[in-house]
């Protein structure tokens, strides 16, 4: 059979049959470890936390965005329509480019047969 706790001995407020020598360290209410939730200085009640909780800024992003955009779904829907682009040009460019212009002379400019016309020069595949 419990019996009641001793006078002088702090009991939690949210379990009266529970001793407990800990107290919250923002409104000094005693609290046992199943009530206690850790702070950055000591222990907190959970009506503390609560009301924590509501003065608290939402959390930010480094750029100051709100976390909801962490997920980077803009970001991933440029890069799948940059690549699909892409991938459509080298299909349009014709087979020579889709054969063998990937990977042999990639990053090179040809200049024979550029014609000059009016200060602009044209290459002859366009």
């Amino acid at each position: 059979m419990t019996q009641p706790p001793s006078v002088g001995v702090p009991v939690c407020y949210r379990h009266p049959s529970r001793e407990t020598w800990v107290r919250c360290t923002r409104c000094d209410r005693p609290i046992c470890p199943d009530c206690m939730n850790e702070a950055s200085v000591g222990h907190q009640c959970p009506e503390c936390v609560r009301e924590g909780r509501r003065t608290q800024r939402s959390a930010r992003t480094a750029f100051g965005g709100s976390v909801a955009g962490q997920r980077g779904t803009v970001t991933i829907t440029l890069i799948v329509i940059n690549v699909a682009v892409a991938v459509a040009g080298v299909l349009m460019s014709g087979a020579r480019a889709a054969v063998g212009g990937l990977f042999t002379g990639v990053g090179t400019v040809q200049l024979v047969g550029a014609v000059h016309a009016g200060g602009v020069t044209l290459m002859p595949d366009g």
